[in-house]
């Protein structure tokens, strides 16, 4: 094929340098209401050459756009049925959890705390220790380490002049 079509192309252009160079009469031609008469018929025959060459590269863009929103169009029902499928799958597995869970509560005797979820914390619990409402925040945080003070605690120990410089050589806040 690749030769073939090699072959044609030189066919065509030999064709064309023939009658570009065999024809040099003079042809009156009509665009669009005015009569040009300044190209022979080997010019005339080259504008035509010219006028398909754009012609088919343009038919060439379109069917290219055309195709390649196909291929777009294709993607994208592939994804919005791929998402779906795993939509349903999480419907199907949160709705097996919810049995589950409804089951192990329908188990537990009476009284005791309410199971916690697979992998999850215990949210039943008040929120204690470090970061938790109420704490300190850490020392390295700002309003943190030997200056916090909670209302109703004693007060922490000031330093021993507002002078002292501590390690990163800053002054201790009075």
């Amino acid at each position: 094929m690749l030769i073939l079509g090699l072959l044609l192309l030189l066919a065509a252009g030999a064709l064309t340098a023939g009658m570009l160079l065999g024809n040099t009469g003079s042809v009156a031609i009509d665009v669009y209401g005015y009569e040009v008469t300044v190209f022979s018929m080997g010019e005339l025959f080259a504008l035509g050459v010219a006028t398909g060459v754009i012609a088919g590269l343009s038919l060439a863009l379109v069917l290219s756009g055309m195709r390649r929103a196909s291929r777009k169009r294709r993607e994208r029902r592939a994804d919005l049925k791929t998402k779906r499928s795993r939509e349903l799958e999480l419907q199907e597995e949160n709705a097996r959890l919810a049995r589950e869970l409804d089951q192990q509560r329908r188990d537990a005797p009476a009284g005791s705390a309410p199971p916690q979820a697979p992998g999850g914390p215990d949210r039943t619990q008040p929120i204690s220790g470090a970061g938790g409402f109420g704490s300190p925040p850490p020392a390295g945080m700002p309003g943190g380490g030997a200056g916090f003070e909670r209302p109703g605690s004693p007060p922490s120990q000031a330093p021993a002049s507002s002078t002292d410089v501590s390690q990163e050589g800053r002054r201790p806040l009075s």
